[in-house]
């Protein structure tokens, strides 16, 4: 269905779009509601999620307000520099998993419940499930660059990657997120150690898990 068609269909009924909400950014993909308003007769308001580009289209057309959610205004209110460093896309995706060992991501337990309620067709669940992310997200940078580096990586978009991997790097360096220690480290540390008594001693000093 066009946009044009959209907004005839919308006059029809009685409705006018009187102004959309740019919502929320969960990796790089932006969230947003359009608001219905009745025209002429005592209906309800009605509030649909939407793409943004499909919100802005209708808004648009219709000349309603457009609003911005703040956080993600401030998020979203500069680019990050360039990348310099050449590597290979195949090079950046490790460096970044590598970043990303250092980062915990409470989501995923998230993310699997809304993937099976939506495997379960369960969407009212996977709605609820979907708005926790959101929230999640939204009030924590660190999580919020993680969900972005996966995203980004995903979608093939390297220098977007870079940025946000550096950025989790600087994070990290400068202590402004919880230390962690990555999983390539823990293995070493274990085998290390396996096979020996905690507290059996050698010549470099004793050993404990």
């Amino acid at each position: 269905m066009t946009h044009d068609l959209m907004k005839c269909s919308i006059q029809a009924m009685g409705y006018s779009v009187s102004r959309i909400f740019i919502t929320a950014l969960v990796g790089n993909t932006y969230h947003a509601s359009i608001h219905y308003s009745p025209e002429g007769h005592g209906g309800p308001e009605i509030q649909v999620d939407a793409r943004p580009s499909d919100a802005l289209n209708l808004a648009v057309r219709f000349s309603s307000r457009i609003f911005i959610n703040r956080a993600v205004a401030e998020k979203m209110a500069h680019k990050g520099p360039p990348v310099v460093a050449n590597l290979t896309a195949e090079e950046l995706v490790k460096t970044a998993r590598e970043e990303m060992l250092y980062h915990a991501d409470p989501t995923v337990m998230v993310k699997l419940e809304m993937d099976l309620a939506v495997g379960n067709e369960d969407y009212e669940r996977a709605k609820t499930y979907q708005r926790q992310l959101d929230e999640m997200v939204l009030g924590n940078r660190e999580l919020g660059l993680l969900v972005a580096l996966e995203t980004s990586i995903e979608d093939e978009r390297y220098e977007e990657a870079a940025y946000f991997r550096d950025e989790l790097r600087k994070m990290r360096l400068e202590g402004k997120c919880a230390p962690r220690t990555p999983w390539g480290a823990r293995e070493e540390q274990a085998s290390g150690t396996r096979g020996r008594s905690p507290l059996s001693g050698s010549g470099s000093g004793t050993h404990s898990w």
